[in-house]
């Protein structure tokens, strides 16, 4: 099963230039690395792993749909702090001056110039997946 961690722009889905050619299934499926078990979240809906295959990531569980789960960069854009997850605002906050991430890491409140970078998430089991959003 493959869950959709954050709002997909339009431009991620346009077809690839001619010059390319798209993934096979099979490629596009060994691009995701496991990162957590599900049996790491606890109360607060977060895992962090500061020493994942894609470095540091924050997965969040959404308090109104359990299978959901979303993942970013969880340093913020604007100080280099490393934001929480707000279970019951579904946010990403930054600690230190308060910036504010929506579920995609846009940018909703706060100083942050920019959005966190974010990852498809993926469960097999009880293993968390994820790789990459396209920049």
């Amino acid at each position: 099963m493959v869950v959709w961690a954050v709002h997909c722009r339009l431009r991620s889905q346009l077809a690839p230039p001619r010059s390319q050619s798209p993934q096979s299934e099979s490629e596009a499926e060994s691009e995701y690395v496991e990162v957590a078990s599900l049996s790491q979240f606890g109360e607060n809906s977060q895992v962090l792993s500061e020493d994942s295959p894609v470095g540091t990531i924050l997965l969040a569980r959404s308090p109104n749909s359990p299978d959901v789960i979303y993942a970013v960069n969880p340093t913020c854009t604007h100080a280099g702090c490393t934001v929480d997850w707000n279970v019951a605002r579904e946010l990403f906050v930054c600690p230190c001056h308060q910036s504010q991430y929506a579920v995609d890491g846009d940018v909703v409140g706060g100083p942050a110039p920019s959005p966190l970078p974010r990852f498809n998430v993926k469960v097999e089991g009880d293993r968390v997946l994820v790789k990459p959003l396209p920049g």
